[in-house]
């Protein structure tokens, strides 16, 4: 977290969305990985409009 400058709430919550949205998978007492390609949701993101 130090080295790209972010709390750890927004790392969790950053990760929380990732799960959800369905990009991660968790094995119980092994961690969190990412997906396949083909595995992941086929979503379309629409360009973030943030200031």
């Amino acid at each position: 977290m130090q080295t790209y400058g972010v709390a750890r709430n927004t790392a969790r919550n950053a990760v929380r969305f990732l799960l959800d949205e369905g990009y991660l998978y968790t094995v119980p007492q092994r961690g969190t990985y990412v997906r396949n390609q083909s595995d992941a949701p086929k979503v379309n993101w629409l360009p973030c409009t943030c200031r």
